[in-house]
């Protein structure tokens, strides 16, 4: 009489197994189904939006006219949207910087400091208003910007990186030169910002010729290459190197 009541109890148990697991994977299909029509959905809308902005009649307008179509074109979108449309890589910069712009303008600046300071919530709305900061000058962003760099979430610094690399001021140069000594972002890519940064930093790379991690002295002496200046009177000896050693510099043009 116990085996078939055992028998019974197991087959109950097998059934609810298979149904949870049926369960699971419904519920996991149709996240990722409802995930995808949501992305394309969502990319179909970015596309009308940047087919818009980028028709020839309105990029061929005079400035003072162009604004104002820019301006009402984004009034019908969501800050999600235009936010995306500041940070996309995939339009001219003239035009994330209108959408910059809109963004101060409409949203306002403390707003948007709050969006790009936020360690909580959703990434990608910080990402893309770190990006508007970054496009408008003599907003003293660098704070933020040192603190994003140094941000686990890989994405958020390397948005910085690039955020940084776009300011360009001396300020920047020495928040990027501090994450070569170790950041979210990898080293290949902080170096290609400030092997091609706007203005002089060898003054601020030779002291990394003095670090105690072997790579980041490498780094420096690849990095001071281009200001023979500095190579001539740097402590080469600090990193094993002969004066006669020419740099390497292939990182260039790496971002990954």
């Amino acid at each position: 009489m116990i085996q078939p009541i055992v028998v019974a109890t197991a087959n109950s148990a097998a059934i609810i197994g298979l149904l949870v697991t049926f369960g699971v994977w419904l519920a996991a299909s149709l996240f990722v189904v409802v995930s995808r029509i949501l992305y394309d959905r969502r990319r179909r809308r970015l596309n009308d939006i940047a087919r818009q902005l980028t028709d020839p009649s309105v990029e061929k307008l005079p400035p003072l006219d162009r604004s104002p179509a820019i301006r009402r074109i984004l009034s019908r979108r969501t800050r999600r949207e235009v936010y995306r449309l500041v940070a996309s890589d995939q339009l001219p910069v003239w035009l994330t910087e209108a959408c910059a712009i809109y963004c101060l303008e409409y949203f306002g600046v403390e707003e948007i400091r709050r969006d790009a300071s936020a360690r909580h919530g959703r990434k990608w709305r910080r990402v893309s208003a770190l990006m508007a900061l970054g496009h408008i000058r003599g907003l003293e962003v660098h704070q933020l910007l040192h603190a994003a760099i140094r941000d686990d979430d890989p994405d958020v610094a390397a948005a910085a990186a690039q955020v940084l690399f776009r300011v360009g001021d001396r300020a920047a140069a020495v928040i990027l030169v501090s994450a070569l000594r170790g950041a979210s972002v990898p080293a290949s890519r902080i170096a290609t910002y400030l092997d091609q940064f706007p203005i002089p930093i060898g003054d601020l790379l030779i002291p990394l010729l003095r670090d105690p991690q072997p790579r980041t002295r490498r780094w420096a002496a690849s990095l001071l290459g281009r200001y023979t200046e500095y190579v001539r009177s740097a402590p080469i000896r600090t990193i094993g190197l002969r004066a006669s050693v020419e740099p390497d510099r292939s990182f260039v043009g790496q971002t990954s």
